[in-house]
C-alpha cells in the first residue's frame, strides 16, 4: 500500500511535470500506512494527531488553532 500511495501521488506530480523527491512522497505514505490500515491525508485524517502543529501545518489553520486554545491543547516537547 506505501509503494502504490508514493507512484500515484508521484504520478499526479508528473502529470503536470512538477517533480518530488521520493523521501517526502515517502513520508506522505509513511503517515498514510502507520496504524496498519489506511488514513487520508486530509484535514480529517490529520485531525485525529495529538500535535496541534502537526493538524495546523496542513488546512484549515485558524480552525485548528482556536480548538487548541480553547481545549488548551499543546505539542508535547521531545
Amino acid at each position: 500500500a506505501r509503494m502504490a500511495i508514493m507512484q500515484e501521488v508521484s504520478n499526479v506530480f508528473g502529470a503536470y511535470d512538477i517533480g518530488v523527491d521520493k523521501r517526502h512522497l515517502s513520508l506522505v505514505a509513511d503517515y498514510m500506512t502507520f496504524e496498519g490500515g489506511f488514513k487520508p491525508f486530509n484535514r480529517i485524517g490529520l485531525s485525529s494527531s495529538p500535535s496541534p502543529f502537526g493538524k495546523m501545518s496542513f488546512e484549515s489553520t485558524c480552525t485548528f488553532l482556536c480548538e487548541a486554545a480553547v481545549n488548551g491543547d499543546f505539542d508535547q516537547p521531545s
